[in-house]
């Protein structure tokens, strides 16, 4: 059964291990993650970036009995664990299987992925680039033809292919 936790971002690590010592070796981990990339004194620097912040999917067969989980409040690095897991599984499993069935071989997001959580925003007209040599530019969309968005910023006109993995980007 999965678990969301919100964790402490420096102490990860030791909430992992304090973790397994109380639960063994069968706990599993997940937390989707993009490269995004910015310039930084003339040169572009790229990072991780966690998708969901200092949250975790954690998964143990002992999360079914939720008087388990007050059991492991303390441990250090935990924050805590978030509520109504037990009857959102079948969300937590879909979104789980979208953001592995997006993932590169490396096994980061693609574009694919944000098209597809953002498929309701594309009625948007503005978006953001997170990765390449615009990283970080807002830009207007003028036009969507098929898999390409026309998309016009700092005087320049270009084509962004919709699946392409250069260029990640989300609407605002």
């Amino acid at each position: 059964m999965w678990t969301i936790i919100k964790y402490n971002k420096n102490n990860l690590s030791i909430m992992k291990e304090d973790l397994k010592k109380k639960l063994g070796n069968t706990i599993e981990y997940y937390s989707p993650r993009f490269k995004k990339e910015k310039f930084f004194k003339n040169k572009i620097k790229s990072f991780d970036v966690d998708l969901l912040n200092n949250y975790i999917f954690c998964k143990h067969d002992s999360f079914k009995d939720q008087s388990f989980i007050t059991h492991l409040k303390n441990i250090k690095g935990l924050s805590y664990f978030l509520n109504g897991y037990i009857n959102n599984q079948n969300e937590i499993n879909k979104f789980i299987s979208l953001c592995k069935s997006n993932e590169n071989e490396k096994g980061y997001l693609n574009q694919s992925f944000f098209n597809s959580i953002f498929s309701g925003f594309s009625k948007r007209d503005k978006g953001k680039f997170l990765t390449g040599p615009f990283a970080g530019t807002v830009f207007q969309i003028i036009e969507r033809k098929g898999s390409n968005l026309n998309v016009f910023f700092n005087n320049l006109n270009i084509s962004i292919s919709k699946n392409s993995n250069k260029f990640l980007y989300s609407y605002i």
